[in-house]
């Protein structure tokens, strides 16, 4: 789930479904590397925060990203 925040309100929202291979993504993970999900939305000009949630369903496991950015004109 993909949340983009103005403040304490949220004004995006989008959910993906993301099939990793596993073998191939193995070191990466293994080793830290991040995982960078990526999406457009149209937004105005302000200051934003990008929220994801990640689910795996195999494990139920949980993770969660941020990333703050700023739309210019």
């Amino acid at each position: 789930m993909l949340y983009v925040m103005s403040g304490t309100s949220v004004v995006a929202f989008r959910i993906k479904r993301l099939d990793v291979d596993v073998a191939r993504a193995e070191s990466g993970l293994r080793d830290g590397a991040p995982v960078h999900v990526r999406d457009t939305f149209d937004l105005p000009p302000g200051n934003y925060a990008a929220k994801v949630v990640v689910h795996m369903d195999t494990t139920g496991a949980l993770g969660f990203g941020r990333a703050d950015f700023v739309v210019r004109q």
